[in-house]
C-alpha cells in the first residue's frame, strides 16, 4: 500500500513546457507511479516505488454526516475520507479555514479533531 500517493494529477508528457511539467520525471518507473514515503529508517528512509501492491479488502464502508458522527467514526475506526470544496484553500495563509464552500470537488482524510485556544474547533 502506498503511503505518500498514486500520482492521478500528474498529467506531464516529455514534451510538456507547462507548470512543474519540465522539472519532474515522466517515465514509467515505479516511483513516478506510486511510492511510498518514511523518514525513518525501519519505514525505508527516502521514497521507494511500489513495484507491485498488496491484495487490500475494504470489509466495510458507509456514510455518516456532522461532527458527531465523525468523531465516533474516526474514535472507533481511524481516518474517513471526507469530501471537500478546494475553492476556499486558493488563498489561504494561515489559520484555521471556516468558509464552508458550494460544493464538493476534493477528497480528503480526516484524522483527528482539536480545539485551539483562540481559533476554536478544528478538524
Amino acid at each position: 500500500m502506498s503511503y505518500e500517493t498514486s500520482q492521478p494529477y500528474l498529467a506531464c508528457t516529455p514534451d510538456s513546457k507547462e507548470g512543474f511539467c519540465p522539472h519532474v520525471d515522466t517515465t514509467c518507473k515505479a516511483i513516478n507511479v506510486a511510492r511510498t514515503c518514511g523518514s525513518f529508517s525501519k519505514e525505508g528512509g527516502p521514497c521507494s516505488g511500489l513495484a507491485s501492491y498488496p491484495n487490500v479488502t475494504i470489509s466495510d464502508y458507509g456514510s455518516i454526516s456532522g461532527p458527531d458522527a465523525m468523531m465516533k467514526e474516526i474514535f472507533e475506526r481511524g481516518p474517513i475520507a471526507c469530501g471537500i470544496d478546494a475553492a476556499p484553500l486558493l488563498n489561504y495563509e494561515s489559520g484555521i479555514i471556516k468558509d464552508k464552500g458550494d460544493g464538493v470537488d476534493h477528497v480528503v482524510s480526516v484524522t483527528g479533531w482539536g480545539t485551539d485556544p483562540q481559533e476554536g474547533f478544528y478538524w
